[in-house]
């Protein structure tokens, strides 16, 4: 066998192995495609049930005219406080200069820019 033919069989052989690829590749897209249309319409009738049960569930508590006590926000409130990361004394004094120098200088803009067009004004009604 020469060297072309042992080339030739070797792409051959490359493109068999790159088609079973794409075969295998397009069903494992197909499964996945209907594993994702199997899971939409499962939650779509979770929500359905999800839905029924709860005017069923409104249905009986107005039947039963039973009241559910109201929660405790304050206890809510509390705990979720808790869960939050609060920053360093250092921090929000480092913040706080942050933010009073930058309001400190656009007031000084500010300040600067509307004395400009006063003057400019007073000129401007001078001269008439």
């Amino acid at each position: 066998m020469s060297n072309n033919e042992v080339k030739n069989e070797e792409l051959e052989v490359n493109e068999v192995v790159n088609e079973t690829e794409v075969e295998q590749t397009e069903e494992v897209v197909v499964e996945e495609k209907q594993e994702v249309k199997e899971n939409n319409t499962n939650n779509k009738q979770e929500k359905k049930e999800k839905a029924s049960d709860s005017k069923n569930s409104n249905k009986s508590k107005k039947n039963n005219k039973q009241v559910k006590p109201r929660s405790n926000k304050a206890k809510e409130m509390v705990s979720e406080l808790k869960k939050v990361t609060w920053p360093k004394f250092g921090e929000v004094v480092k913040k706080t200069a942050v933010v009073l120098v930058v309001v400190a200088f656009f007031f000084v803009v500010l300040f600067g820019i509307d004395w400009l067009l006063s003057l400019l004004y007073s000129l401007l009604t001078k001269a008439m």
